[in-house]
């Protein structure tokens, strides 16, 4: 297997992992919105250093809940 062939095989289990987690935190924000609970901050580890992996996950794990809240209250109007 090339170099090449083995980073594919890494980002393909990597996003399949990441996909999971969006699903989650997507989840959890549509359960705090449809039981009326406050919007709650994620925490942002340290190691989310602009430009690096961690950053862009967490940041787009932050969006999946605010869109799961916004849809949750939706529900309960």
């Amino acid at each position: 297997m090339t170099h090449r062939a083995k980073c594919n095989v890494w980002m393909r289990k990597y996003l399949k992992a990441m996909n999971k987690n969006f699903v989650i935190a997507f989840g959890m924000g549509y359960e705090d919105g449809a039981a009326g609970k406050e919007r709650q901050a994620p925490p942002f580890p340290e190691a989310a250093q602009s430009g690096t992996l961690v950053y862009a996950a967490t940041l787009f794990a932050q969006e999946a809940y605010n869109k799961g809240y916004s849809f949750g209250k939706e529900e309960i109007k």
